[in-house]
C-alpha cells in the first residue's frame, strides 16, 4: 500500500512540473506587446533645431531624414562602371545637412566611409565627421554609410566625399 502511495505522489509532483513547464513555455512564447514608435526626446532636433540639438546628430534617429532632400549628387565611378553615387543631403527641419554614399550590390564595395566638414573644422579636430564604423551591408547585397549631422542654417558644407574600398585592395574618392 505504500508503495503504490508513494508511486501516486511521484506521478502528481511530476504532473505538476510538467503543468509548470507548460506554463513557463506558453508564457516564453507568447509575444510581447509590441512597443510604441521610436519616442524623440523632448528636445530634439525635430522640436527644436539649434546647433547644440541637431549637430553631429544621426539624421536617421533623430529623424530628421523623413522630410530630406538630396541637395547634389554625383555618380561613383570606378574602371568604367557606375558602382554606387554620393548625395548631399538636407533637412529643411532640422536645418542640417549629411552626406550619405551608396555602393551597389555586386560592385566589390567591401567598405563605405562617409565625411562631412565645415568652414569651421579642421581634418584633424573632431569636428569633421567620418563614420567609417557606419558602413552597413544591405539585405540588397548594396552598402551605404552616411555622416552625422551638420547643422547649418543656410550654407552647406565646404567639404563632403566618400570613399569606397574595394576587396581588390583599390579605393575611390568622390568628392560633392
Amino acid at each position: 500500500m505504500m508503495h503504490n502511495t508513494s508511486w501516486r505522489g511521484a506521478m502528481m509532483g511530476l504532473s505538476l512540473c510538467f503543468l509548470l513547464v507548460l506554463a513557463a513555455v506558453i508564457v516564453t512564447a507568447t509575444p510581447a506587446k509590441a512597443a510604441g514608435p521610436l519616442m524623440i526626446e523632448a528636445h530634439s532636433c525635430v522640436d527644436s533645431p539649434n546647433h547644440e540639438n541637431c549637430n553631429n546628430q544621426d539624421p536617421v534617429r533623430t529623424r530628421c531624414d523623413h522630410d530630406a532632400q538630396t541637395v547634389r549628387s554625383q555618380p561613383a565611378w570606378h574602371n568604367g562602371v557606375q558602382v554606387g553615387y554620393v548625395d548631399l543631403r538636407q533637412s529643411p527641419t532640422c536645418q542640417g545637412y549629411w552626406v550619405r554614399g551608396i555602393g551597389y550590390a555586386h560592385s566589390g564595395i567591401m567598405t563605405i566611409h562617409a565625411v562631412i566638414q565645415t568652414a569651421s573644422d579642421q581634418p584633424s579636430l573632431p569636428g569633421t565627421r567620418d563614420i567609417a564604423n557606419n558602413s552597413l551591408a544591405q539585405p540588397d547585397g548594396s552598402v551605404q554609410a552616411y555622416t552625422d549631422m551638420s547643422y547649418q542654417q543656410q550654407q552647406p558644407p565646404t567639404m563632403t566625399y566618400v570613399v569606397f574600398d574595394f576587396t581588390d585592395g583599390t579605393s575611390l574618392t568622390v568628392q560633392i
